[in-house]
């Protein structure tokens, strides 16, 4: 049996995906003792029923704009491996919309990362990998061909994951000294982190294990999908043009 921490994060309008999260998360390594650290801005969730039957510490969060927020979560794994990781042995981070449709196994190997590559990449879209680090001045930025990969889904050994984060946060310190926010956020640093690291990287090439958009499911039996929500996409866009 695996010891896996999970790291869920939601504010603001974002806490509406919570009771589907985890009412699904049942289907994620389910022989396996999990534990889940919700950072969330709505402590009222903490007597919500559908957390009882999860292993939960409620951590209080303040709410950032979308995408600032984005760049936070490096550093809140790094301080759910110092909080409560010492029993545990990996920990996964799933984006607030994730929902588990199919039971998902042989996630976690020992001294690797986990990474899953993004399905638009397996469909040969190059322009949506050309796209993906064109942000030369910033420390995400790649000269090279690279494997893009989903972070989404974030996680693995947590020895290696607390070593990817003290990397990833230091570059994102730089590039915000600098005033710079690549063009996918979060994702341009993990995706530069696995690109240098393929060697403890557990690549997951099964179409069933990436996550697809509810609205544009290429894949006939996914076992992950992301929820879409208009009003959650309006708003988050409406966010984001505040920043730019």
């Amino acid at each position: 049996m695996k010891n896996i921490l999970i790291l869920y994060i939601t504010t603001g309008i974002y806490n509406n995906y919570a009771e589907q999260f985890f009412n699904s998360l049942s289907y994620f390594q389910p022989k396996d003792r999990k534990k889940v650290i919700w950072y969330t801005d709505d402590l009222i969730n903490e007597n919500k029923s559908f957390i009882k039957p999860w292993d939960t510490e409620v951590v209080p969060l303040r709410h950032y704009p979308w995408p600032i927020i984005t760049l936070f979560k490096f550093n809140y794994l790094k301080e759910a491996i110092n909080l409560f990781g010492s029993d545990y042995d990996y920990i996964f981070y799933f984006n607030a919309n994730i929902l588990f449709k199919d039971y998902v196994t042989n996630y976690a190997n020992k001294d690797k990362l986990t990474a899953v590559y993004h399905w638009n990449w397996l469909n040969g879209n190059k322009n949506f990998v050309a796209l993906g680090h064109g942000d030369y001045k910033s420390t995400s930025y790649i000269d090279h061909p690279y494997d893009y990969v989903q972070a989404c889904q974030v996680g693995g050994d947590i020895k290696e994951v607390e070593k990817m984060c003290n990397t990833i946060n230091y570059w994102i310190q730089l590039d915000l000294a600098n005033n710079i926010i690549p063009r996918f956020h979060d994702e341009s640093y993990y995706v530069k982190y696995i690109d240098m690291n393929k060697s403890i990287v557990n690549y997951r090439s099964e179409l069933e294990y990436n996550v697809y958009l509810e609205s544009g499911i290429e894949y006939k039996n996914p076992k992950i999908i992301m929820v879409d929500d208009p009003e959650v996409q309006q708003l988050k866009n409406q966010e984001y043009l505040k920043t730019i």
